[in-house]
């Protein structure tokens, strides 16, 4: 189990529990070291400034229109202590969706931490399709967040990297998925072509708009919700979702 501390009056650190020392303090492992200092329950602010955005209803729309099925994973990057003093930056490299979704959650986020006696936190964005953002990360783009739509791709930055543990999906509850969504279809106005499911995009004259899966984690998402249509209703999977991207014209690199 994963828990945070607080260290003086701008640093907090996360690490692997280790023990209470029960005058409010806990002890972690953070990297190869070991620190104490007085455990801070995060979880539910997190939740309560989520559940605050996912409420605004041209928000959740959004999310609901854009997401797909996963979610966000939500893993720091770098080093077990995290400071916030006057004039620090943190980067945080997420994929197309949630650009809007973290323009409002950052502003929740600081309002809430100056709140607690802290200083601001300039919190800057990197988007684009998930599969790309993590070779970025890989390749040495300094994260100190990755807000990625698949956990494969947390997985390579993990593997490739070591910034991040092994088993970062066990650190918080759901798999550390904090929402779900949908796949759903946006049609032209009156939907000329009729399209109700999955069988109508593979039809004559259907032009299908998604990205490339071979880049962007939504996209993915998109390709498998095809694939499990095909296979729940005695089609050859393959051969549906092979014709389903030949109505797709363009296959960007993101969402």
């Amino acid at each position: 189990m994963y828990r945070t501390i607080q260290q003086g009056a701008y640093a907090q650190a996360q690490g692997k529990f280790i023990r209470s020392l029960g005058d409010g303090r806990i002890e972690i492992e953070a990297g190869t070291k070991r620190l104490v200092g007085r455990a801070v329950e995060t979880r539910r602010v997190v939740a309560d400034i989520g559940a605050r955005l996912l409420g605004q209803r041209s928000l959740r729309n959004g999310l609901v229109a854009t997401v797909a099925a996963l979610g966000l994973l939500l893993s720091p990057v770098g080093t077990g202590v995290a400071k916030a003093q006057d004039g620090v930056n943190i980067l945080n490299v997420s994929y197309d969706p949630t650009r809007e979704f973290y323009r409002e959650y950052n502003e929740l986020f600081n309002e809430w931490w100056t709140a607690q006696g802290n200083a601001p936190v300039t919190i800057q964005q990197s988007h684009g399709g998930a599969g790309a953002q993590a070779r970025a990360v890989i390749d040495g783009l300094e994260a100190q967040v990755v807000t990625l739509a698949l956990s494969a791709d947390i997985d390579k930055i993990a593997e490739s990297t070591g910034k991040i543990p092994a088993d970062w999906q066990s650190r918080l509850e759901h798999n550390s998925s904090p929402y779900t969504s949908t796949i759903v279809f946006l049609v032209r106005d009156g939907n000329p072509k009729g399209i109700k499911d999955w069988d109508d995009l593979i039809g004559e004259g259907v032009a299908v708009v998604t990205p490339n899966p071979k880049t962007s984690g939504g996209a993915r998402w998109n390709f498998l919700a095809a694939w499990g249509y095909a296979e729940q209703n005695g089609l050859d999977p393959a051969e549906f979702v092979g014709k389903l991207y030949k109505n797709v014209p363009v296959l960007d690199t993101g969402a």
